[in-house]
């Protein structure tokens, strides 16, 4: 799904920025519907199981593009708890792109 959304790949499909998020949004739900089939029925708060992975790791940018682009995340019901298991981790709250904007912002005021 990432490289469908660089920004090179949507100004080729097109200029208007709408249709650019149209654009990704559509291959997005797509490949979460594929993943969301894929973890569905797996136990434990991840992808696979109770312990972080990479698979979670790689998951967390996708479902942050797919707001961003607003695709319909509503029917990943499986893939927004592994998401919501993710950002809890003290490491993602340490590392979210909020949080290191905001740092990088006051370090710049120091």
């Amino acid at each position: 799904m990432h490289p469908l959304q660089n920004t090179i790949v949507r100004r080729a499909i097109a200029a208007d920025e709408s249709a650019q998020h149209a654009w990704c949004a559509r291959w997005i739900e797509r490949g979460l519907a594929a993943y969301e089939a894929l973890v569905r029925d797996e136990p434990g708060p991840f992808s696979v199981g109770d312990s972080l992975t990479m698979a979670d790791l790689f998951l967390v940018p996708q479902l942050e593009n797919a707001l961003r682009f607003g695709a319909d995340v509503r029917a990943f019901g499986r893939i927004r708890s592994i998401y919501d298991a993710c950002l809890a981790t003290p490491a993602a709250q340490a590392t979210h792109p909020r949080v290191a904007a905001a740092t990088a912002a006051s370090e710049r005021t120091r």
